[in-house]
């Protein structure tokens, strides 16, 4: 499920300086660590260099005194959540990547204790060390609050890392293609194994090896080899800093196809630092071509001249002015924000996540083999529909008939206490008069699941 945000009620400018510290424009940033060590040929113009720069200067320390690509851990930030008064989106070390060697695993073991302690607030985690991050979050269970994702810039770097993130038990799951080189194909990857990865689709499809024709064979997606939660979010936007090299708009329109084919939800972060141009002044110093197979040419990418070949899909950029950032969001007339729904993190939670009391209980009440009490429609049948006072009749809410299985896990939910009745209320739009009674009736019945089983073997009945 997507939602649209609205309009955002801030100047483009603005917009822009939000990039660097948030995904969507829309989180609050929480700098747990600053600065970064480069892996990649992008980390060359990421802006968080010169952030760490300011943050040692404002510190009262020379630029001689620390390394440059050497991370700061600021331990102090971990109680800022305390202070949020409000559910935030929040987007975890914009400016470094948390799971970088330089950062302690124990320091990364208390900020996963810290978002776990306030479910209120929903937190983003985007890395490009997807191997420290499978080693220090393995299989073990993350909050639910939480949203891990990967860094790629070009097909080779989404291949080798989407994977990484299916090995982490991650509730939810984000891809952020910024700033984004090459044409990616992020609806398959190919493994070591042959077999291939359908991340939006959150499958795995097993090679089966060459056929007679010498012709590769896979077993039909129907018949997965392994099934994941597919992706919830993919982000992309182009390259900034002093040299940007802008993508092709086709790469952007496949990848927000694929999306749009999957109900992905995808949100378009910009074209970087350029801004596409439909009349280009060939003596512009920074005009820069661009070819769908990625070939940049022009004076802003090195040439000597504009005066270049051009052919039908070749696309001209040159550099933003200021005062024409809303250019920048654009993708063929049209702004793409689309985000998950994170207050429906909890709805995400399936039967073999509870317990197996539970389990039994809601698949017994599905079968009809334990009685669930009349349903909503049913009571209004013998009862009458009673008048709620003050509400127009045109206005009331109409009756909804909630389904004996339904009933069994809000019920169970709220025995279990992981929750409370208010937060259940909200979450699953149900008063809390009625889940209280559900409640109460479950622990009613729950001697009538037992009648008529027979006993086990050397226990006597109490």
């Amino acid at each position: 499920m997507t939602t649209r945000y609205p309009a955002i009620r801030v100047t483009d400018h603005e917009l822009l300086r939000q990039r660097d510290e948030a995904l969507s424009l829309n989180e609050r940033p929480w700098n747990l660590v600053y600065g970064c060590q480069p892996i990649s040929e992008v980390c060359k113009s990421c802006f968080a260099h010169e952030r760490l720069s300011r943050f040692h200067v404002n510190a009262g320390r020379l630029p001689q005194a620390f390394a440059r690509h050497q991370p700061v851990v600021v331990q102090a930030a971990l109680a800022e959540p305390a202070g949020w008064t409000t559910p935030q989106q929040v987007t975890v070390a914009p400016l470094a990547d948390l799971f970088q060697p330089g950062v302690p695993a124990a320091f990364i073991a208390q900020v996963i204790r810290t978002i776990a302690e306030y479910p209120q607030h929903f937190f983003h985690i985007t890395t490009r060390h997807q191997q420290r991050m499978r080693e220090l979050l393995g299989r073990g269970q993350l909050p639910d609050n939480l949203s891990l994702g990967i860094a790629a810039e070009d097909a080779a770097s989404y291949a080798e890392r989407v994977p990484y993130l299916f090995d982490v038990a991650a509730a939810w799951r984000h891809v952020v293609l910024e700033p984004l080189l090459g044409a990616v194909d992020v609806e398959c990857v190919e493994l070591p194994t042959r077999d291939i990865l359908w991340p939006l689709e959150g499958i795995v499809q097993q090679y089966l090896g060459l056929d007679a024709g010498g012709r590769p064979q896979w077993m039909a997606k129907s018949d997965p080899l392994r099934s994941y939660e597919p992706l919830d979010w993919i982000l992309l936007g182009g390259e900034r800093g002093a040299a940007p090299r802008p993508p092709h708009p086709e790469w952007v329109r496949r990848v927000r196809d694929a999306c749009r084919d999957s109900q992905v939800p995808f949100f378009f972060r910009g074209w970087g630092d350029s801004v596409i141009t439909r009349k280009p002044d060939l003596d512009d110093t920074r005009l820069i071509i661009v070819s769908e197979d990625g070939s940049r040419r022009g004076r802003g990418a090195g040439s000597a001249i504009n005066h270049l070949s051009v052919t039908d899909g070749d696309v001209y950029f040159t550099r933003l002015f200021q005062g024409d950032e809303p250019i920048q969001f654009y993708l063929d007339g049209q702004r793409h924000r689309e985000a998950p729904d994170v207050s429906l993190r909890h709805a995400k939670l399936r039967l073999v996540d509870v317990s197996p009391l539970a389990r039994e209980l809601v698949e017994r009440i599905e079968q009809g083999e334990a009685p669930s009490g009349p349903t909503t429609q049913e009571y209004i049948v013998a009862h009458g529909e009673p008048r709620k006072k003050g509400i127009a009749a045109d206005k009331r809410r109409p009756r909804r008939s909630h389904t004996p299985s339904f009933k069994a896990q809000i019920a169970v939910a709220a025995l279990q206490g992981e929750a409370s009745v208010a937060d259940l209320s909200q979450r699953f739009d149900v008063h809390r008069n009625q889940i209280t009674q559900w409640r109460a009736q479950l622990l009613e019945r729950a001697a009538e699941l037992f009648d008529g089983l027979p006993e086990r073997p050397g226990r006597a009945r109490r």
